[in-house]
């Protein structure tokens, strides 16, 4: 079911679950672009053990929110963690090798945040959430996502979402 996937998307196997109390747009609030690769490359298990640690603050961030279906304020929560999770990637300087994967780690991770927005937008244009997840599932961006950080050797961001 597409709320799964965003569930998903939150932080593997917690959800997005919190009260609804209002939050401002989240075009307003969380930035669009990481920072690029910054430094020379690091070696191969410096880079995995570095990314091991982004993700892992951002699913111990997310755990906090509470487990169950998400709601639209949930999301505006989690949205800022997940963009500082891909900040965070995105400062890593992957050894060659480990370069293209991942490339395509990040796109997923950045297509499941776009996602995410776009559903929130949809909400905040009056539509329901299932009606936005329906339209704005970003279940292929995530799967690439995974399947990338998998193939890397980073679970951690794998489960991570995106």
């Amino acid at each position: 079911m597409l709320i799964a996937v965003v569930a998903a998307a939150c932080a593997g196997a917690a959800g997005c679950g919190a009260d609804d109390q209002g939050a401002g747009s989240p075009a307003a609030t969380v930035p669009t672009s990481p920072a690029a690769s910054t430094g020379p490359a690091l070696g191969a298990e410096e880079f995995r053990t570095r990314a091991r640690a982004v993700c892992a603050a951002f699913a111990e961030r997310v755990e906090v929110l509470g487990r169950g279906a998400p709601t639209a304020d949930g999301l505006r929560t989690m949205l800022p963690m997940a963009q500082e999770e891909l900040d965070g990637l995105a400062r890593l300087s992957p050894p060659p090798e480990l370069a293209a994967g991942f490339r395509r780690g990040l796109e997923g991770k950045r297509g499941v945040i776009e996602g995410v927005r776009a559903v929130l937008a949809d909400v905040d244009a009056g539509a329901t959430l299932p009606e936005a997840l329906a339209r704005h599932a970003p279940e292929a961006a995530d799967r690439r996502g995974r399947e990338a950080f998998t193939a890397l050797g980073i679970a951690e961001c794998a489960r991570s979402g995106g």
